[in-house]
């Protein structure tokens, strides 16, 4: 089972947006990789999200576990957010809906929570640009390990 400690960092703009994605290979119950972050400013979103959904993210398999903090709040804005570019779609037949890798035919499905919106609602916005955006995810990471008894 491949786990990757996940944390997304949103832009609070007009529409909320994916300012970076942070991700961390996790084996034997530590780190096995260095922390590395992906900026929307310097990739843009859409590739962002590409490189996580090729990473296996969105497979029902054990390609990509994510493990960390705000786990669900980071989950559902990667999904929103690859509805919106089209990379994921909301299929269903008679087992019930699934995610399918297709263009987005119709609406964008809303899969936030009353929990992620609140949560959303107390984060911080974005100041202090992608240097201070940087250090906050990886004090954020070794914060986790630290309270997870991972050693970094």
């Amino acid at each position: 089972m491949a786990r990757f400690y996940l944390r997304v960092a949103a832009e609070h703009t007009r529409k909320e947006r994916i300012a970076a994605v942070c991700f961390q290979p996790v084996a034997d119950g530590r780190p096995s990789s260095r922390l590395t972050v992906l900026l929307s400013d310097e990739w843009g979103e859409k590739e962002v999200l590409r490189k996580i959904t090729s990473m296996g993210l969105f497979e029902l398999d054990d390609s990509f576990v994510p493990i960390g903090p705000e786990l669900a709040e980071s989950l559902s804005l990667l999904v929103a957010r690859a509805s919106h570019h089209g990379l994921l779609r909301w299929s269903e037949d008679a087992k019930g809906a699934y995610i399918a890798k297709k263009p987005l035919q119709a609406g964008i499905p809303q899969v936030k929570t009353p929990d992620a919106v609140r949560a959303e609602e107390a984060r911080p916005h974005k100041s202090g640009g992608n240097k201070a955006l940087i250090e906050r995810l990886q004090r954020e990471a070794e914060s986790f390990f630290n309270a997870q008894s991972i050693s970094p």
